[in-house]
């Protein structure tokens, strides 16, 4: 869902292979990442939506509401500029 947000919102999700792997191997866990979902864990972790945590991605791991709504935080800064600082 990510990925395809991404793309709407006009960000770069075509990576090359090679940018891919190069961005995936920075993780211990990047190569348990699913081949059909790697171009786009690595886009969203190069636009600075998903940073992993402890040097982990957790592909396989369920996402916590709260990782979620981080995720989501990120995407809308990273697209509208939303500062983290509003209050509501």
């Amino acid at each position: 869902m990510m990925a395809r947000a991404m793309k709407l919102a006009e960000l770069e999700t075509n990576l090359s292979g090679s940018e891919t792997k190069a961005i995936l191997v920075t993780f211990t866990d990047g190569a348990a990442v699913a081949a059909w979902a790697e171009q786009s864990v690595a886009a969203a972790v190069k636009h600075g939506i998903v940073k992993g945590a402890e040097s982990r991605l957790m592909p396989t791991d369920n996402l916590t509401r709260a990782e979620a709504a981080s995720l989501i935080q990120r995407w809308l800064r990273v697209v509208i500029g939303i500062d983290q600082s509003v209050d509501r």
